[in-house]
């Protein structure tokens, strides 16, 4: 039978000492292994057993046994052993700490509701439910253990899963459970402040750092929302005193002495205006450790960077609603990130401090070999009602590693995606990307970092993306290769800009496109392909493609592009004739045939494709010279 060992809820020492937890093979059996110091409570669990810590312990109290008693004051020598054979339900140590460990428990069903349960009952079953996640954390909610939160429930919470712990929607009401990371200010304790006219401040300080969870000052801090409505973060006191709808902190998330100042919109008093003043507290909504899972939940609201949910090794988040993130909306060691809407990042405080914001992060110092998926999942990156792109740096995901010296993820792969409103979609540095059926609208180039890099199936339309590059390849690092398959990059800007850029460091790299679009809207200007960099060589298929309105399809150096193959391609300038770029001079299609014997014997220049609708995503062509070619994303079949 698995032996369990537990980390016991109690208050502040129960914040997940996250990254210790260890999986270790106990005979045939797998023990979960955690730190343990405190108070430590469960109902009815017996076969305990505690074992010291390297500098002892001392038992406090005890609750369950009939002899009770005998345990108080008893202290352990470090590495001792003590078996407790009856059921307890209580364990408190007044010095050191230890390791507890259960042999025969089986995994727990608690389960909590806002609006059915009650604090005085057991918690073990959806007859009997806990009202607070605060009397759930009173327990320790061992590994396997299964939480089932109650629909329509609500809590200003943060709830804290161990290793291969799950949280579940109990999927009997309307609406997903939410945790809330803020709490609701209360108005009287507003005072006007000293000097200001419709400036009011507050004292705020977030919950304390833990071992697990800990603040790194600058981009951690407490935000405001007022009637639900986040307002503008602004840098100093007199920015807020001009801008009604505005905040400021006076110093870090976990300043003791932090003062929050607030002009609330239509300079109200919000001493006496009767307005909800809500102000983020805790680190995060929800904390999932290694091989964790959350199915169905809405996360709201952070004060630490990485967001409403944080999520250690190989967790996944499923059927989540993630929102109102300062950095992210959900950092990850690892794992699987499905089925979810994340959205509404803290806009104005990512203008304000220059900062970036990523909306899923994957990031461990120690990353080889791990993975992250992203499916099925939608980014929204702006503030409710907002229909335009912030002009912030908010990006969709992010492989978050600073170099390829860094031992980096083996795999991130986006699958079915749909983003908005976000200036960037997927960048980072990565062994492997995959970019899978999404449908992306971003306005600031992509640098694809990693050193295998596929777009399948996938739309990407720049509406307003800046000369330059839409689409870089490579830039740091060697040996890249990049495959694109039934895919669209369509830039909605004016002359100059370039599709896909390769900018490769050094030694052998290939570039694979087959049955794509690239293309642009405005005719003339830029090139479909820049292979840039003298100091590597590149071997590029192009089979099947339509390149659509550039000045030049293709442009490199001779001693570049090593290889080349292609054929039934479309080349369209828009205004005048098609044209290469070799060596930094210009070549016709016939010259450009020649240095490339046998190749685009069939493709054919100066048509239109006659894309049906590409401003909104529509690339149907009506050019009956596609259909000869079987060019384009109409003809791309997934293998």
């Amino acid at each position: 039978m698995a032996s369990r060992r537990y980390l016991p809820n109690n208050s502040h020492a129960f914040w997940l000492q996250l990254q210790k937890l260890i999986a270790q093979s106990e005979a045939s059996n797998v023990a979960f292994t955690y730190p343990a110091s405190g108070t430590l409570k469960h109902a009815g669990l017996s076969g305990f057993q505690l074992t010291a810590g390297t500098s002892g312990c001392t038992i406090a109290e005890v609750e369950g046994p009939d002899n009770a008693g005998d345990f108080a004051g008893l202290a352990l020598t470090a590495g001792q052993e003590l078996v407790f054979g009856q059921s307890i339900t209580m364990l408190r140590l007044s010095a050191g700490e230890g390791i507890v460990y259960n042999s025969a428990e089986r995994p727990a069903q608690w389960f909590v509701s806002s609006h059915s349960g009650n604090d005085n009952n057991d918690g073990f079953t959806a007859s009997s439910q806990f009202a607070t996640i605060a009397k759930l954390n009173e327990y320790f909610i061992a590994a396997g253990d299964q939480i089932t939160l109650d629909d329509d429930s609500f809590w200003r919470a943060m709830l804290v899963l161990p290793v291969s712990a799950s949280v579940v929607r109990s999927n009997t009401g309307t609406n997903r459970p939410q945790l809330d990371a803020s709490d609701i200010a209360t108005n009287a304790s507003f005072s006007l402040s000293s000097g200001q006219t419709n400036t009011y401040e507050i004292p705020w300080v977030a919950d304390p750092s833990t071992a697990t969870i800990t603040y790194d000052g600058a981009f951690d801090k407490v935000s405001v929302f007022e009637n639900g409505t986040l307002l503008k973060y602004r840098n100093t006191i007199s920015e807020v005193e001009v801008l009604p709808g505005s905040y400021t902190n006076s110093g870090a998330a976990s300043d003791q002495n932090n003062i929050t100042y607030v002009h609330p919109l239509g300079s109200t008093n919000p001493i006496s205006d009767g307005k909800t003043y809500e102000i983020t507290k805790r680190a995060h909504a929800l904390v999932l450790g290694d091989g964790a899972t959350a199915d169905g939940l809405y996360c709201s609201k952070a004060v630490e960077e990485n967001g409403p949910i944080l999520a250690f090794e190989n967790a996944t988040i499923r059927n989540c609603v993630g929102e109102y993130g300062t950095r992210h909306i959900i950092y990850a060691h690892s794992g699987l990130v499905e089925n979810c809407t994340l959205r509404y990042p803290d806009v104005e405080f990512i203008r304000e401090t220059s900062a970036g914001h990523t909306m899923v992060v994957f990031y461990k110092a120690n990353a080889a070999g791990l993975e992250g998926i992203v499916r099925n999942t939608s980014f929204d990156g702006n503030l409710p009602g907002e229909t335009t792109f912030p002009d912030a740096n908010i990006s969709a995901a992010y492989a978050h590693a600073t170099s390829f010296t860094e031992n980096i993820h083996a795999l991130i792969t986006f699958d079915n995606c749909i983003v908005r409103k976000c200036r960037s979609a997927f960048d980072g540095f990565v062994e492997r990307l995959i970019i899978r059926n999404c449908d992306i609208q971003t306005v600031l180039v992509h640098t694809v970092k990693s050193k295998i890099s596929e777009l399948l199936g996938t739309t990407i339309i720049y509406p307003s993306t800046a000369a330059g590059a839409s689409f870089q390849i490579g830039s740091e690092h060697n040996n890249v290769d990049f495959t694109m398959r039934g895919s669209v990059l369509y830039t909605q800007v004016s002359a100059g800009a370039r599709g896909i850029n390769v900018d490769v460091a050094g030694f052998s790299n290939t570039a694979d496109i087959q049955y794509s679009v690239i293309g642009k809207n405005d005719p003339d200007g830029g090139q479909a392909l820049y292979l840039k960099t003298a100091t590597a060589t590149l071997d590029l298929t192009l089979n099947n493609c339509i390149l659509h309105n550039y000045r030049e399809s293709i442009r490199y150096d001779t001693g570049l592009l090593t290889g080349y193959a292609g054929n039934n391609n479309l080349y369209f300038r828009g205004s005048g004739t098609e044209r290469w770029n070799v060596d930094s001079s210009t070549v016709e299609f016939t010259a450009w045939k020649a240095l490339h014997p046998g190749d685009d014997v069939n493709s054919v220049i100066g048509v239109d494709a006659g894309f049906t609708d590409p401003t909104n995503g529509d690339f149907t062509t009506t050019a009956p010279e596609v259909d000869t070619l079987q060019a384009g994303v109409e003809y791309y079949v997934a293998s």
